[in-house]
C-alpha cells in the first residue's frame, strides 16, 4: 500500500510518499511561505524525483487538526482534489496523534504540544504499546498550568514534541516535577511521514473522513455496505461538529488577542498606529528580529516604535 501524506496544520509544510515498510520520499519546509504556495509544487517534486505517478497512490492521508484553520483547509482541499481526480480514498489523521508517531516505539509518555497563544496549547497524552498508539488523555485546548498539573499528577517520565516547546519550554522547566525531555529539532515539528505512518496503522475497519471523503480498509465486504453508509453519515456530522468546535476555540483565542490590541490602540490613541502580525522570527547577537506582515504601503517607516503587550518592545529598522 502506497500513501501520499500531507501535513499543513502549522507553519511547517510537509508531504511524503510511504509504504508499510519504506519511506520513499519526504519534503518538509519550515519557512514563512504559505501552504498555498508550497504544497502542490512539493507534491509534484517528490513524485517527479521518485518517478511516482499519482495514479499509483493507494491512499491520500491528510492532517486534520487541531492547528491553523487556513492551513488545514488548504491541506484538506489539496488532498481531496487529488483523491477525487484520481478516484482514491482519503483518510484524515488527528494532528497530535500524527506528532506522537514522530516518536513511535518510545516507551515514555508522549506529549505533543502546539502553540495556541495566550499561554495555551493544543495537547494530548499518548503511549505506544509495541506498535499500537494508546490515547492517555484526549486532545484539547489547555493552559500551560493545567497541562503541567496533569503531568505532575501522572508522575511518569514524559517527552514533549511540537512547536509548543518553543513558547512553553521555560514554564515547563520551572514547574514540571517529573522527569521530562524535549524532542530534538529533526523530530520536533509536524511531519508528513508521521501522518502516513498513523494512516497505515489505523484499524483496518476504521472509518475516518474529511468532508465527504470516506476511507474503508475493506471495500469488498458487501455485507457491511449498509453499516458503512450509516457510519459515513454519522462521521460527517461528527466532523462538522469537531471543526465548528475548533473554530470556536481558535476564535476565542483570536478575540482575546484583538482585545489586547484594542487596549493598546486606546492607550496610544493620540498617535497614528498600524496593526500588524508577526510572521517570522530570527535572533541577533543581543536582540530578537521579527518580520511583520505590513510595509511601506501600509504607512510603516524606518525608526517607528513597535508596541505590544505592556508597551514599547522595539523599533522598525528596515522596511
Amino acid at each position: 500500500m502506497k500513501v501520499l501524506a500531507i501535513e499543513s496544520s502549522a507553519v511547517t509544510a510537509s508531504v511524503a510518499i510511504m509504504t508499510e515498510d519504506t519511506l520513499i520520499a519526504e519534503y518538509t519546509i519550515n519557512y514563512k511561505k504559505t501552504h498555498s504556495q508550497t504544497l502542490l509544487p512539493m507534491i509534484d517534486e517528490i513524485c517527479r524525483m521518485t518517478e511516482t505517478d499519482v495514479s499509483d497512490i493507494d491512499i491520500v492521508a491528510v492532517s486534520d487538526g487541531p492547528g491553523s484553520f487556513t492551513g488545514l483547509r488548504i491541506g484538506a482541499a489539496t488532498g481531496k482534489g487529488i483523491a477525487l481526480a484520481k478516484d482514491k480514498p482519503m483518510v484524515a489523521v488527528p494532528t497530535l496523534e500524527a506528532m506522537a508517531y514522530n516518536l513511535m516505539g518510545d516507551k515514555r509518555l508522549i506529549c505533543p504540544v502546539m502553540d495556541a497563544r495566550r499561554q495555551h496549547l493544543y495537547s494530548g497524552l499518548y503511549r505506544f504499546d509495541a506498535e499500537k498508539l494508546e490515547i492517555i488523555h484526549e486532545q484539547c485546548l489547555i493552559s500551560y498550568q493545567e497541562l503541567v498539573d496533569i503531568l505532575n499528577e501522572q508522575d511518569e517520565e514524559v517527552v514533549f514534541v511540537g512547536d509548543g516547546i518553543d513558547v512553553a519550554g521555560d514554564y515547563i522547566k520551572d514547574n514540571l516535577k517529573c522527569r521530562y525531555s524535549f524532542s530534538k529539532p529533526h523530530i520536533k515539528t509536524q511531519r508528513a511521514s508521521s501522518v502516513a505512518l498513523a494512516a497505515i496503522y489505523m484499524p483496518q475497519e476504521g472509518i475516518n473522513s474529511v468532508g465527504n471523503a470516506v476511507f474503508s480498509w475493506n471495500e469488498n465486504a458487501k455485507s457491511k455496505k449498509t453499516l458503512r453508509a450509516e457510519n459515513e453519515r454519522l462521521q460527517e456530522k461528527i466532523d462538522v461538529l469537531k471543526m465548528q468546535n475548533r473554530v470556536l476555540q481558535q476564535n476565542q483565542v483570536e478575540l482575546e488577542r484583538l482585545q489586547d490590541i484594542l487596549k493598546l490602540k486606546q492607550k496610544y490613541k493620540k498617535y497614528h498606529t498600524v496593526g500588524a502580525r508577526v510572521i517570522s522570527k530570527g535572533s541577533g547577537n543581543w536582540f530578537d528580529i521579527f518580520l511583520i506582515n505590513r510595509g511601506s504601503k501600509d504607512g510603516i517607516k524606518k525608526d517607528m516604535n513597535v508596541i505590544a503587550g505592556n508597551g514599547l518592545v522595539g523599533i522598525v529598522y528596515d522596511v
